[in-house]
């Protein structure tokens, strides 16, 4: 685990490791992670969900210190064999509950099409309890490889909520924000923005959450890369009740100029 120190000018020094494992004992391609301050001391930490090829499963916390730097990992939460399947999940981070500390949100898809939506509250040690169940889907209608998660407090009312873009087979794509419950749980989704199919690809997306007009309010980013090497970078701005108007496009590319698949948002 490195970290990349940032500096006055938003740049970023040389990374400093901190933390490493033996060979043989973490495999990168089932590991998911997301970043908050998940034991409430002022400083952000990293959770990793960590799939194992048996269907088994676990939530870490790599906790920061003063530095910048990450202790050995605390595992809270863990599941056993044909239980959780990496693959399945998608993960965001975010003060659902609103009490200070960040917790995770968790979005499974399972093999059938059917899906649901998890919240694993922090602790004051900045582990995890056992994950609630709130919104949920039947067979069909959700397929999991088709959804981008991010996370945000999107209609300022203190709480994180969960936004959501889903792509169509037919390359018609819609985003949803899942608000939030003062329990932490999540209210069913409200679809704001929609394409007309053969508009957006899912696969060429990436999305990121901030509150990038500086109204206290988070927003959506999403870089679409084209199959010819173009590029855009648009602005999802949320509003009062935390839906998402058109997109606002502001940085853009030519053909062969960054391919998206070679990019990751953070």
């Amino acid at each position: 685990m490195f970290t990349f120190k940032s500096g006055a000018d938003g740049g970023f020094a040389s990374p400093v490791k901190s933390w490493t494992t033996a060979p043989g004992n973490w495999w990168p391609e089932n590991v998911k992670l997301a970043s908050g301050d998940f034991d409430g001391n002022g400083r952000d930490d990293v959770a990793a969900f960590y799939g194992y090829s048996d269907g088994r499963a676990a939530l870490y916390t790599f906790k920061s210190d003063a530095n910048g730097e990450f202790s050995a990992p605390l595992r809270s939460w863990n599941v056993p064999e044909n239980y959780w399947w990496g693959e399945n999940v998608k993960l965001a981070s975010g003060d659902f509950d609103g009490n200070g500390r960040d917790d995770v949100a968790a979005f499974y898809g399972y093999s059938d099409g059917r899906a649901a939506l998890f919240t694993f509250k922090s602790g004051a040690d900045g582990g995890f309890a056992s994950p609630v169940k709130s919104w949920n889907v039947p067979e069909n209608y959700w397929w999991g490889e088709n959804v981008k998660l991010t996370a945000a407090d999107y209609d300022g009312d203190g709480r994180s909520d969960v936004a959501a873009m889903y792509g169509y087979e037919d390359g018609e794509v819609s985003l949803f924000t899942f608000t939030t419950r003062t329990d932490g749980t999540f209210e069913n989704p409200v679809k704001s923005w929609t394409t007309a199919p053969g508009n957006w690809w899912i696969e060429n997306v990436q999305i990121a959450s901030g509150d990038f007009d500086g109204n206290g309010r988070g927003d959506v980013a999403a870089f679409y890369g084209y199959s010819d090497g173009r590029a855009a970078l648009y602005t999802f701005k949320s509003d009062a009740a935390g839906t998402f108007g058109s997109p606002l496009r502001s940085w853009n590319v030519p053909e062969d100029y960054w391919w998206g698949d070679h990019v990751k948002l953070g």
